[in-house]
């Protein structure tokens, strides 16, 4: 899969496997996840540096796993994350373009 350069996510889409887009470097352009989606696994993103626009989550997420988004240096905006019971380690690490806020719902366990 490393040559993937783009990836659009249906409505009905309720979860993303660990290790998905794992290292898809040619990924590029932003990630939305709209409609269903309660679950990105661990490492679903990891690594896939060339995301470059913003991250728009989907307000059902309930869970990110560890290093999910590990490493999307260029990856900016703010994250809402209202109904998040679980935000794996590291899961943020690496993402230097951030520029916004984070902000975490009161259901957030760890």
């Amino acid at each position: 899969m490393l040559n993937l350069t783009g990836v659009t996510f249906g409505q009905s889409l309720e979860k993303i496997s660990q290790n998905a887009f794992y290292n898809c470097i040619n990924l590029k352009g932003g990630l939305k996840f709209k409609g269903n989606l309660t679950e990105i696994g661990d490492n679903a993103f990891y690594n896939c540096s060339q995301l470059n626009e913003t991250i728009e989550l989907s307000i059902s997420i309930k869970t990110i796993g560890n290093k999910c988004f590990y490493g999307l240096r260029k990856l900016n905006g703010s994250l809402v994350l209202p109904n998040i019971i679980s935000i794996g380690e590291s899961a943020f690490e690496g993402c230097k373009s951030l520029d916004g806020s984070i902000e975490i719902g009161d259901s957030c366990e760890s």
